[in-house]
């Protein structure tokens, strides 16, 4: 409330109209700077409301956008959840590969084949042909199998794969350093690689591992898969 008494302030008689000119112009200096609490007696603005700074005689709103901020010159110092500083204002946090983001400006929902987890927006296994809400594969693509969410590269000629371990290789394969090789007829044992290191009795180990053969006299290179010799 303004009160303005009709005597003026050196004793001389104010008119109508100038009464009216100072109430104009005190309101319309309250009406242009809204943000102000406090005036002096030349309507210059001394102090503004809660989020707003002054500056210059004039009151102006901070952003929306910062928690706290500076009352000199309205810089935002933090921000609110779902926003990070940049220079001396607040931005939304951008999360990559988000799609939708709740009111608090946190991501809410991932793009397709990406699933949330604390508010980061994670890639889905190429493998996977299709999976849940957090991550785990229900299906897998060509040459994978799938074990307790995750998809495993197949192991070829493996009868009983667990992850990515193969448990027991088809007929007519063994298993080496978790791989399926073909067994080697007359073979005893093998090694890491899959290549026969002993083998039956009567029988002769060729082809530095590759096969165990019946003795021929003389010869000294062999056809793995005929057993004939090739050179004496």
């Amino acid at each position: 409330m303004i009160t303005i008494s009709s005597q003026n302030l050196q004793g001389q008689h104010l008119t109508t109209l100038t009464l009216l000119s100072i109430l104009f112009l005190t309101a319309s200096a309250q009406f242009t700077n809204p943000g102000c609490t406090n005036f002096t007696a030349a309507n210059d603005c001394i102090a503004c409301s809660d989020r707003y700074y002054l500056q210059n005689g004039i009151c102006y709103p901070v952003s929306p956008l910062c928690n706290t901020y500076s009352n000199t010159t309205g810089a935002c110092l933090t921000c609110f959840q779902g926003f990070e500083l940049n220079g001396n204002a607040c931005q939304r946090t951008t999360t990559p590969n988000c799609a939708q983001y709740n009111s608090n400006g946190v991501c809410s929902q991932c793009q397709n084949r990406y699933y949330l987890v604390n508010q980061n927006c994670i890639a889905v296994d190429v493998s996977c042909t299709t999976y849940l809400a957090d991550g785990n594969c229900t299906g897998c693509i060509s040459g994978f199998v799938l074990t307790a969410g995750h998809c495993y590269q197949e192991i070829a000629n493996c009868m009983i794969q667990t992850a990515s371990a193969c448990q027991q290789c088809q007929s007519s394969f063994i298993r080496a350093s978790n791989f399926c090789y073909p067994e080697i007829l007359n073979c005893l044992s093998y090694d890491q690689q899959g290549k026969c290191l002993s083998c039956d009795a009567n029988m002769m180990l060729v082809g530095s591992g590759a096969a165990c053969l019946p003795p021929i006299d003389n010869c000294t290179i062999y056809n793995l898969t005929s057993g004939e010799c090739l050179v004496c």
